[in-house]
């Protein structure tokens, strides 16, 4: 199958998230609809203080879950970090394993001892393919320094051991690979290899051109997309008054997916950072409005009711 898209550079960030906020603000436009965050993560610094600020954030918008993800090989203590978290605030966050080498056969037990217990929820996020080596920009540490984030590419790509026991253990306990994934061909070839294996495919309107997406989506009824971050940026460019065919073009592409997909869809927010957590708010007064036009069952899909069913495993 030919994926005709050529995959495109990350767009530059204009959302206008350059300050720190800690205190939650409720919005009008939240509450008709309750969500899921599928794209939660742990930031290093002060990461108890994190994970009340994001559930008290989470409480005020109105959504009910997220799932929650250490940063890779970051730290050695991610998927600790995590675990406290989740023991913080049980009733929000939903952990996921990320401290995952894929380049280390080692991290296969990991996996097999970890996985099948409570509370972990599913592998990732894990990155199977990127366009560039480092994060963009450096990520901080506990102690309040900082240092770049070098993603845990596996050097043998879709061919990787620890990636395809992964995908295997998945299936058999019934839980999602989180996988970041910027070029469809690696992500259609894990896809179509375990078709059994439930995938949340990270942020896929971020780099990923939509007829891919598509393709993917017609392709393989067990991949789901969570989706969110990339629009938010586009939204970001358009409230600059950066009204270019390709910006609209893209906005209108993803709407089209949203009703076309409705029971394949999840939102995430993929925030990372102490200044972006500002913008909590005014991220799901955008996922509001996107979904606003869609009739009310399709709505209610993608805020909460596919996230309910892929990452709670719930009818």
């Amino acid at each position: 199958m030919r994926l005709g898209g050529r995959t495109r550079r990350a767009w530059k960030r204009k959302d206008g998230m350059n300050k720190m906020q800690h205190q939650p603000a409720a919005t009008q436009a939240t509450t008709e609809l309750e969500f899921g965050d599928s794209h939660g993560h742990l930031c290093s610094e002060r990461a108890d203080e994190w994970a009340d600020v994001f559930a008290a954030n989470m409480k005020a918008q109105r959504v009910r879950k997220a799932t929650l993800s250490g940063v890779g090989l970051f730290t050695p203590d991610q998927d600790e970090l995590v675990l406290r978290a989740y023991e913080r605030h049980p009733e929000r966050f939903i952990p996921f394993l990320c401290q995952i080498d894929p380049d280390d056969t080692a991290s296969t037990c990991y996996i097999d001892q970890q996985l099948p217990r409570a509370p972990w929820g599913g592998v990732g996020e894990v990155f199977l393919n990127t366009s560039g080596l480092v994060y963009a920009q450096p990520l901080l540490l506990p102690d309040g320094t900082s240092r770049p984030f070098r993603y845990p590419v596996p050097k043998d790509g879709a061919a990787c051991k620890v990636f395809r026991f992964m995908f295997d253990k998945c299936a058999e306990v019934g839980k999602p690979v989180w996988v970041h994934c910027e070029h469809a061909m690696p992500l259609w070839t894990m896809l179509k290899r375990h078709p059994r294996t439930p995938v949340l495919w990270a942020h896929a309107d971020y780099v990923t051109p939509p007829e891919d997406v598509r393709h993917l989506l017609d392709a393989f009824p067990n991949l789901t997309c969570d989706f969110g971050p990339g629009l938010r940026i586009v939204q970001g460019q358009l409230a600059a008054e950066e009204k270019l065919p390709s910006v609209l073009r893209r906005m209108a592409e993803w709407k089209g997916i949203m009703r076309d997909y409705p029971d394949r869809l999840t939102l995430g927010t993929d925030i990372i950072k102490w200044q972006s957590m500002a913008a909590y708010a005014k991220t799901y007064e955008l996922y509001s409005s996107l979904l606003h036009d869609l009739p009310p069952d399709s709505g209610r899909k993608i805020a909460y009711g596919n996230f309910r069913r892929l990452v709670e495993r719930q009818p």
